[in-house]
């Protein structure tokens, strides 16, 4: 296809100076998984690229049979033209996408995106990924994917570009046996904003400090830890009183939050007697399990919401 260049390879220096599909979320700062801030550190070559993920190995290699499955059970009817294709623009210099598969339906090109999720939770260990996908064969897919999808399909409509216009996204899982389809269409006006926030953080790599604030998110400490590895043991640093007073204040309510749920698991456990499940208004709260100091309350898999337990 046109505007087609060698293949960036993600994690290499060519991969990380350049805006791909792949970093749209955490740029408009949608990403479940990567803040702004986290990304820019890393455009510049300050930082670390991420860790292969058990999460990001299993997609990586189930993509061909994902890609397999589509082309020859779901849909025979639309070709692939090819595999992993990349994509720049002329006019955008600083960018590029990498959809998994080219294919032509009807005569017109169109994307496949091989996406395989999984039933682990998510960060508020209540939802999993698959809770985020709607009914196959809508555009109800998650948003951080959404803007991927769409900024691969705006790659091509540049100076004498594709003009691609549909992306079927294929989703496997949770089951094993479970693949899913979802469309999703071109949407100019949504892709032109998104290009002029994504121009906006391109430039701003150039700026002596970072003008993204630092989001609250859990273990992103870890991530400004590893940004400075050195520590001279003769220098002091005074931090402004709003962040001394926020991490005194958080690790304060942290205890108390801790008190409080331990203090509930006992009445519950007091309560419960020698009953192994414990439920409120027809949903599980946790289980009693024996452990090696005697018997402990967990937990199950999906917590109920606090709405579904306040419902009349």
């Amino acid at each position: 296809m046109q505007n087609t260049t060698c293949h960036i390879t993600p994690g290499s220096v060519e991969h990380r100076q350049r805006i791909t599909g792949s970093k749209i979320a955490a740029i408009i700062g949608i990403s479940p998984y990567k803040t702004t801030v986290e990304l820019w550190h890393q455009m510049r070559g300050e930082a670390e690229a991420d860790e292969v993920t058990d999460a990001m190995m299993r997609g990586t290699i189930q993509e061909d049979g994902i890609l397999a499955w589509f082309f020859q059970v779901l849909r025979p009817d639309i070709e692939q033209v090819s595999g992993e294709t990349t994509i720049a623009r002329p006019d955008l210099p600083w960018a590029a996408a990498n959809p998994d598969a080219v294919a032509t339906e009807d005569g017109e090109t169109v994307f496949i995106e091989a996406k395989s999720i999984a039933r682990a939770k998510n960060a508020d260990g209540i939802h999993t990924e698959a809770d985020e996908w709607g009914e196959p064969g809508t555009d109800e897919i998650p948003l951080y994917y959404y803007v991927q999808v769409l900024w691969q399909m705006h790659m091509t409509h540049g100076p004498q570009g594709e003009n691609v216009t549909r992306t079927y996204v294929v989703k496997h899982g949770p089951w094993v046996d479970q693949y899913d389809v979802y469309p999703i269409d071109y949407n100019q006006n949504m892709a032109h904003t998104i290009e002029r926030k994504t121009k906006a953080f391109y430039d701003s790599l150039t700026l002596p400090e970072c003008p993204y604030p630092i989001d609250n998110r859990v273990g992103i400490h870890k991530f400004f830890a590893n940004l400075h590895p050195d520590i001279e043991p003769d220098l002091e640093w005074e931090v402004s009183p709003d962040d001394a007073l926020d991490y005194l204040t958080a690790k304060a309510e942290r205890t108390d939050a801790q008190a409080r749920e331990d203090g509930a698991k006992a009445r519950i456990l007091k309560a419960m007697g020698t009953a192994r499940v414990a439920t409120c208004n027809g949903h599980t709260i946790g289980y009693r399990r024996t452990t090696k100091k005697g018997v402990s309350l967990y937990p199950p898999q999906k917590l109920p919401t606090i709405t579904q337990i306040t419902a009349k």
